[in-house]
């Protein structure tokens, strides 16, 4: 099953290389491709469920915002899960 995911405001290359990498390694998901600079992952998934794959995500990629006080701080991304295209 092919998941098509958007990572809005995910805002490290490294970070987003990295988990197409744990992605790829893991057992349970069959291909990966992806795009950082159009914040997308295409997941060929076998035997792991769409809310790994979204905990994965969740635990692993973040964005950046400006806090009340000016200072930039980390929070969260929320993968968006739907029938986009995801430029390779």
């Amino acid at each position: 099953m092919t998941t098509r995911i958007q990572l809005r405001g995910a805002n490290c290359a490294s970070c987003f290389d990295t988990v197409k990498d744990v992605l790829s390694s893991d057992p349970g998901v069959t291909a990966v491709h992806g795009s950082f600079s159009g914040q997308c992952m295409e997941v060929e998934l076998g035997t792991m469920s769409v809310e790994e794959l979204v905990g994965l995500l969740h635990r692993n990629l973040h964005g950046t915002e400006v806090a009340g006080n000016g200072e930039l701080v980390m929070v969260d991304i929320e993968p968006s899960i739907g029938e986009w295209h995801c430029h390779r």
